[in-house]
């Protein structure tokens, strides 16, 4: 029985903290809804928003700046060296093998060695 009893302690002391807090928060809302601040209030905090506006503008500019260059790495690749890359891919070197030739001896492994390599 004495758990049953702390639990329903427990729980009033909850409810009550929880009703307490809400009340003060609706009390903090009603008071901002009715809050209208003075001319002077906001003209002494314009050049707060002034520079955050500010430092919005520079990160924004420097983002674009990322894209653009990131942008134009992109088209550099798929227009210049990597089409000339893909435009190469369909041909095919072909080779035969030959028997070694006047000027050539045989090397390590069956290799073809000029005369002047070894």
């Amino acid at each position: 029985m004495s758990t049953r009893n702390s639990s329903r302690t427990w729980r009033r002391e909850f409810e009550a903290d929880t009703k307490a807090r809400q009340d003060d928060l609706q009390k903090k809302i009603d008071y901002w809804k009715a809050y209208e601040p003075a001319e002077a209030e906001l003209a002494g905090d314009l050049h707060v928003w002034i520079g955050d506006c500010r430092s919005l503008d520079q990160q924004i500019s420097v983002a674009e700046e990322k894209y653009v260059a990131a942008l134009d790495d992109l088209e550099r690749h798929l227009f210049g060296f990597g089409k000339a890359l893909r435009g190469d891919l369909h041909k095919i070197i072909e080779g035969e093998i030959v028997t070694p030739g006047i000027g050539a001896i045989s090397g390590p492994r069956g290799r073809m060695v000029c005369g002047n390599d070894t």
